[in-house]
C-alpha cells in the first residue's frame, strides 16, 4: 500500500475543488470556491513560480501525512495539456518536496510526458481515455518496472487522465499505481 488506510488503488483526493467561476462568460463567481480551491488554482499556475511553490508547500503536509512511510514509492504526475508547459506546474514542486522528505521516495516526475497538445478539459476538451492515451508517453518505462507508483494530479473530475496514465505505467511493469488528486471537482 502507498496511502495510509487505503485498501485498494482507487483514485483518492486530498480536498474538494470548487471552480472559481460558476459561469465564466457571465463573470459569476462561485460562492463555494474556498481557500483550498484557490491554492489548487495557484498550484496549476505555469507562469507564477512564487504562487505555485507556495501552493505546493500548502499541500505538502497533507500529502506527506497520507503516504505510508518507509515504502519505496516512485512519484510522477499527470502532465499539462500543453507539452510546452512540462515541469511548470506546482505538482512538480510538490513531488520534489515529497522526495526530499523521505529517502524511500523517488522523484520520477519527468517520466510521464504529454507529447501532443490536447485542449483543456474545463474549456471543452475531450474527456475520452483514448484521447489521453494518444497524447501521453513514458520517457523511461523501466523506471516503473516492479515499483509502487504514486500518480499525482492537481484536479480530477472524471478520472480519465488517471485511467490512461495508470494504464501506461502498469504496461511498463509497475506493481501498483495509486492515483491521488489534490482536488476533486465539486460543482
Amino acid at each position: 500500500m502507498i496511502l495510509k488506510g487505503a485498501g485498494d488503488y482507487k483514485p483518492r483526493y486530498i480536498c474538494r475543488y470548487y471552480p472559481y467561476w460558476t459561469d465564466k462568460g457571465l463573470r459569476l463567481k462561485n460562492p463555494k470556491c474556498d481557500a483550498d480551491s484557490k491554492k489548487i488554482m495557484d498550484l496549476k499556475s505555469a507562469n507564477k513560480a512564487a504562487c505555485r511553490d507556495a501552493a505546493a508547500r500548502h499541500f505538502f503536509e497533507r500529502v506527506n501525512a497520507a503516504l505510508v512511510p518507509d515504502v519505496e514509492i516512485h512519484m510522477t504526475c499527470i502532465p499539462s495539456h500543453d507539452p510546452s508547459n512540462h515541469g511548470k506546474s506546482g505538482i512538480y514542486s510538490l513531488i520534489s518536496m515529497l522526495a526530499q522528505a523521505c529517502t524511500s521516495r523517488v522523484d520520477a516526475s519527468n517520466a510521464l510526458v504529454r507529447h501532443t497538445f490536447v485542449q483543456e478539459k474545463h474549456s471543452g476538451g475531450a474527456r475520452e481515455i483514448d484521447v489521453e492515451l494518444k497524447s501521453l508517453g513514458l520517457t523511461n518505462p523501466n523506471i516503473f518496472k516492479k515499483k509502487f507508483v504514486l500518480l499525482l494530479d492537481d484536479i480530477t473530475t472524471t478520472g480519465n487522465s488517471f485511467s490512461a496514465s495508470t494504464h501506461l505505467i502498469m504496461e511498463a511493469g509497475a506493481i501498483a499505481v495509486q492515483p491521488l488528486a489534490i482536488g476533486y471537482t465539486e460543482r
